[in-house]
This record gives C-alpha cells, structure tokens and sequence, in this order.
C-alpha cells in the first residue's frame, strides 16, 4: 500500500482545519485495539454498508466492491479506488451515522476518480485533497447523510456549487504565494475537517 496514493482523512492540530504539510497531531485515542474489538469494529462497517445498499442503492452499490482493509497506517480511513482502508481504532469513536458518512465519502472519492485527476493534472496532493472534501462532504450533506463531527470535517457552503477543479483553484489562489496558517480554511458555520482526502 502506498499512502501517497490514497485518499484518507488526516486532521491536523487544529482538529481539522486544513493546513498545507500539516501532521495529524490531534486526533481522537489510536491506540491498536484488541483483535475482538477490531472485529467488531469491521461488523460496524460491514452494516454501514449494508444500510447504504438499502437506503442509497448507489453508494451502497460502489461501497460494497471495495475490499475493507483493517490497517493503523492511515489514521483515519481511505481508499485508492479498489480497497477501502479504516483505522479500527478511528471507527471506534465514530457514531453509526457517522460510519456512513464516512463510506459515502471513500465512494465519492472513486467516483470522482481524485487519484487519476492528481495524476493528470499534476495537483498538489493535500490540496487537491482538501478541495474534493469541501465538495464530497457537501453532496453527502445535501444528500441527507449526517456529517461526521467526533472530529471535524472540511464542509464550506461557500463551495456550494463548484467542482472540486473550481475549489482547488480557489485554494490555490488563497495560498498561491504563502502556505496556510493554522485555522484558515475553517468552514462557514459547519464543522471542518482537514484531509488529505
């Protein structure tokens, strides 16, 4: 697995706000959990998404085709378009609904193909990262997916409306002849949450 080539949450001390080469220094407790626990935190994402499958055919569809992958080298959770990496100790602390928002995120990271697009474009990664969790997190929330908020997640309603090309050209404009400071793509009124998604 290489990490660069994956699509994860990556919080950073801020609890979340995005900042370009952040390291995840605030985050909820990560420690290995047992291996009972870490069963029952793989059944936890198996029903998320069997509830997708029911009640968003679509997400449920895509979320299913991806092979779950326990693992504590990605903080959070993750994909790279055929596996879907978690963090048992992450999902953890994460409530149901918020498991599903979770899954519906990794999704979208596919659909959109982020990781052919980096590619293709030669983006920077974290930011292109950050652009495509403002617009992913958006259309789960306008798709009537509770947002996750044991942490906080990148969600700006003024992104409402743009691709995730249109968000990264924005940010990069913001930061085009200085990196972000601590706190400066925190969200309009909803919870933010820094990525490297």
């Amino acid at each position: 697995m290489q990490k660069n080539k994956l699509m994860h949450y990556q919080p950073n001390a801020e609890g979340g706000t995005f900042t370009k080469n952040s390291d995840v220094v605030s985050m909820p407790d990560l420690t290995p959990l047992e291996p009972e626990e870490e069963e029952k935190q793989r059944e936890r994402l198996t029903l998320s998404r069997v509830r997708l499958l029911l009640n968003k055919p679509f997400f449920g569809n895509l979320a299913t085709r991806l092979e779950l992958i326990p693992t504590y080298i990605v903080p959070t959770a993750g994909t790279d378009g055929r596996r879907f990496f978690y963090n048992p100790a992450f999902l953890k602390h994460l409530t149901d609904n918020e498991v599903l928002f979770l899954c519906g995120h990794e999704v979208w990271h596919c659909v959109y193909d982020h990781f052919g697009v980096r590619k293709d474009y030669d983006y920077d990664h974290q930011l292109y990262n950050a652009a495509g969790d403002y617009v992913i997190n958006m259309q789960l929330s306008e798709e009537g997916f509770t947002p996750i908020t044991t942490v906080k997640i990148l969600l700006d309603w003024q992104y409402a409306g743009l691709t995730s090309h249109e968000v990264y050209e924005k940010l990069q404009e913001k930061f085009q002849n200085r990196a972000p400071q601590e706190g400066e793509l925190s969200g309009g009124g909803f919870p933010v949450y820094g990525s490297e998604t």
